[in-house]
């Protein structure tokens, strides 16, 4: 069972989010005068001291009560139209601070939706409803309804709407899928973006969406459907792939590279055709294009094997960013042992005096290959693991050495030696070392290994902390659009309790184990663990020690 495994601690994460400061005077004219031309005879004037409070932002809270007086009686659309428009303004500034200005307004903006006879008033409704976001979850249905509005910019708002209000929104999916086959461009972009928004509900507009791409004629929604399906797209949609390969043909670049970044999503063998695409945004002049297209790459595994060499190239150049080249890493990583033959880049990467992520990483793929694929960095390995400065690094090292046994080979190469030293290091920070060390030595070496590997199994075996590690995955979310910029998002792909395989590697001591009272008591201690997994291990391991 070669699994690495991780020390679980608390991080403290501080969000310290910038604070908009409205301005008190727009147009040289403070919120107070401007909340008394709200009353002023002339629509005109009403009209313009409506816009002017929404442009004041959260300053204007304090007028929000007139503007729903002005939506409530005043007889010009003009008026309400600006009116519930400076309410979205000013709910939007105050964020998630809004619930007071909600209770104003939030019933009337409804009806205005509902009831208006002016397609203006019921767009400016719609999206001051949606820049209230979650908090106006209860008008989903008539936002729903106002998708088939007989005015498209009804309908347009009302489908941003539903995106801002997010996963709340996710019973409108239906509806917004008939959307993206809606006449008007603006309608069927809005529609496909809010999808993107919409939680696990909106993984149902897939196909809708791919249904879309076949036939859109317009870049802007184009490009707002692939960003979309770059979120939600999921391998139940393999069968439909081989739809996106003409835009991997694209005259657009963006529009090829985004239709790249849907394939990985998807995987499966059609994710293939995308290596093209992918390996050519590896030398992109943007840094970001390469971040995602490498992170899409480490998302495709075994399938990216073809694009190894310039993964290869990518990782050792050092123009490239510390993230860039730490995706390269993990995309060979994923590749496994048929990256064999960039091996040396590999072992470029984990020197010292390169980035700290490219080195963890450089471990991480090293590890994954296993022996004897990864056979020519065994001393850099081993050097990695008496000189690095970073635990992980060491640790990830030690992982990379389980598969080098017999034991002849193990001593010969000096992994015994290099292995025994790390048990004797203190420290919670270097925890984990020690216990991958020990693991690995009982592993390898079994009634062979040092005393000193029963005693650190067996505290590992009483640290609830530990939790198994697989590796670490890679997604990229979303492409890059003027709404909002894709990512790529590495998560450590994590099991249970770890604990389990603290009695594995006991189990392999033998008679080293078994002679020692210690080991009998923790393990028939674990026996009874209401952990499940390590119970039933605890229990085989005192019947394959005989105890």
């Amino acid at each position: 069972m070669n699994h690495l495994f991780v020390i679980v601690g608390c991080l403290l994460v501080l969000d310290v989010s910038a604070v908009r400061a409205g301005t008190s005077v727009f147009l040289g004219k403070s919120v107070s005068a401007w909340q008394r031309e709200l009353s002023h005879h002339d629509a005109a004037v009403r009209r313009s001291a409506a816009f002017a409070l929404g442009r004041m932002g959260e300053d204007a809270r304090g007028a929000v009560s007139q503007l729903v007086q002005r939506l409530r009686e005043d007889p010009e659309a003009s008026v309400r139209d600006m009116a519930a428009s400076a309410i979205g303004d000013i709910a939007r500034a105050l964020k998630d601070d809004n619930a007071t200005t909600w209770k104003k307004s939030g019933e009337v903006l409804m009806q205005l939706l509902k009831d208006d006879p002016s397609a203006r008033v019921r767009r400016s409704a719609a999206y001051a409803l949606g820049a209230f976001g979650r908090r106006a979850a209860g008008a989903v249905g008539l936002l729903a309804q106002a998708l088939g509005d007989d005015q498209a910019v009804v309908r347009q708002n009302a489908a941003w709407a539903l995106g801002q209000i997010g996963e709340a929104a996710g019973e409108a999916v239906p509806k917004l899928c008939e959307c993206l086959r809606d006449q008007d461009t603006l309608v069927r972009r809005d529609a496909a973006a809010a999808l993107r928004l919409l939680g696990k509900a909106g993984e149902e507009a897939g196909r809708p969406l791919l249904d879309l791409l076949k036939s859109e004629t317009d870049t802007v929604v184009k490009k707002t459907a692939l960003d979309t399906l770059v979120r939600i797209a999921r391998p139940k949609l393999a069968d439909a792939a081989k739809e996106l390969n003409p835009l991997l043909e694209d005259k657009d670049p963006e529009i090829r590279f985004s239709a790249a970044l849907v394939l990985t999503r998807i995987g499966g063998e059609e994710a293939v055709s995308a290596l093209p695409v992918l390996q050519s945004a590896l030398k992109n002049a943007e840094s970001h294009t390469q971040e995602l297209a490498t992170a899409a790459l480490a998302a495709l595994g075994p399938l990216a094997k073809s694009a190894m060499y310039d993964l290869a190239d990518t990782l050792v150049d050092a123009k490239n960013t510390v993230a860039v080249r730490r995706n390269a890493a993990l995309a060979l990583a994923h590749i496994g042992a048929a990256a064999k033959p960039v091996v040396p880049a590999l072992v470029m990467a984990l020197q010292r005096e390169q980035p700290l992520e490219v080195r963890q990483f450089a471990a991480e793929a090293l590890a994954q290959m296993q022996y004897p694929a990864n056979a020519e960095a065994v001393p850099a390995l081993l050097d990695a693991i008496n000189q690095d400065r970073d635990p992980l690094v060491r640790h990830k090292c030690v992982w990379a050495l389980f598969t080098l046994g017999p034991a002849e080979k193990f001593r010969e190469v000096g992994a015994d030696r290099a292995l025994a030293k790390l048990l004797d290091e203190t420290g919670e920070r270097t925890a984990s070392l020690r216990y991958e060390a020990a693991r690995a030595l009982a592993y390898v070496l079994r009634d062979q290994a040092p005393d000193k590997t029963v005693d650190v199994l067996l505290e590992m075996l009483t640290n609830t902390q530990s939790k198994v590690y697989y590796r670490t995955d890679a997604e990229v979310i979303g492409t890059d659009t003027e709404a909002m910029a894709g990512r790529a998002n590495l998560q450590a792909n994590l099991g249970g309790d770890a604990r389990y395989i603290a009695v594995q590697a006991l189990a392999c001591l033998g008679n080293k184990a078994a002679k020692r009272p210690d080991v009998a008591a923790a393990l028939r201690k674990a026996a009874q663990a209401k952990e499940p997994k390590l119970r039933k291990t605890a229990q085989e391991a005192l019947k394959d020690l005989n105890l």
